[in-house]
């Protein structure tokens, strides 16, 4: 006499379910990594663009000297685009002894954001502590 098994045993079916756990874990831990990423890379290009902004603003204002009252005055689309105007106003920059560094704050609680920045924007001279990114710009 012939026996036909229909379906799948317990045992079969909770070794599938714990290897699919294993690998949505594993996918977990991949994507939240990825997402830093993709962050730190938006805020590095953005510190990318306030350089050039304040580079192609120099270049104008050669004759006169650049001051940074003037530059925050006078930002627009000419310097970075109307699509980056907004994303330009997310970052500060201030002035000390004729240095410009610009600063973005992106919170103290986003320890893996911040390391990501360091990583990424190091060869940039971009650091990231205390939950604020900051860089020389001119």
């Amino acid at each position: 006499m012939k026996r036909t098994r229909k379906g799948f045993t317990l045992v079969e079916l909770l070794i599938v379910i714990a290897v699919i756990g294993a690998l949505a874990a594993m996918m977990t831990l991949a994507s939240g990594d990825a997402a830093a990423k993709a962050r730190a890379a938006s805020v590095i290009s953005g510190f990318k663009m306030v350089r050039t902004a304040v580079v192609m603003y120099e270049m104008d204002s050669a004759d006169q000297g650049a001051s940074l009252d003037h530059f925050n005055k006078i930002v627009s689309s000419s310097y970075v685009g109307p699509e980056s105007l907004t994303l330009l106003q997310k970052y500060s920059i201030a002035e000390a002894d004729g240095t410009w560094t610009a600063s973005y704050t992106y919170g103290s609680g986003n320890t893996t954001l911040g390391t990501k920045i360091d990583d990424m924007g190091g060869d940039l001279g971009i650091t990231a502590e205390n939950g604020t990114a900051k860089m020389k710009v001119k």
